[in-house]
């Protein structure tokens, strides 16, 4: 998650975040975000509201955008396609460790 990131979910998604919190969201709220909107769109499309239709549609997704990038699910529930960004602490906050 990259607080200051051009993509306009993520600006909307800040934005919205401090009007509310007073305060930038971190990864952990990005996270959230992003776990409550796929979900919510795997429900929109299962064909019922039985876990097992919400975890066939959950497993149908594919390029999903969120705050925290492209998602997607292999058939058997794992997410594909995430990497892991490395932090560091400098002068008190959290900076992207660059390779």
């Amino acid at each position: 998650f990259k607080l200051n990131s051009t993509d306009e979910r993520v600006k909307d998604f800040v934005q919205s975040f401090k009007i509310k919190y007073a305060e930038d969201p971190d990864v952990w709220a990005a996270q959230g975000y992003d776990t409550l909107k796929i979900l919510a769109h795997a429900i929109e499309r299962a064909v019922s509201t039985a876990s097992y239709d919400i975890a066939a549609s959950l497993n149908q997704i594919r390029d999903w955008e969120g705050v925290t990038g492209k998602l997607s699910f292999s058939e058997t529930g794992e997410i594909q396609g995430k990497t892991i960004s490395k932090k560091i602490v400098r002068n008190g906050k959290f900076q992207f460790l660059e390779e």
